[in-house]
């Protein structure tokens, strides 16, 4: 019987408040992951940065302690 219901509810149209509500959800989770993956991109981008100075440091002078 509790399927019949949850079929009924899937099947009954969304009213456009609802909608909206829907989409300002949706947008803000986005928003969200969007701001993560950027500052993991920084992040990535920076430790790169500096393994590759440290690869031409260590290749340019292989015997100097810095």
């Amino acid at each position: 019987m509790s399927f019949l219901f949850l079929l009924m509810d899937v099947l009954t149209p969304m009213d456009s408040q609802e909608q909206e509500e829907l989409v300002r959800s949706f947008e803000r989770n986005q928003a969200q992951q969007s701001r993560f993956w950027n500052w993991s991109a920084s992040l990535i981008f920076c430790f790169t940065a500096f393994r590759m100075y440290s690869i031409f440091q260590q290749v340019s002078y292989p015997w100097e302690l810095v």
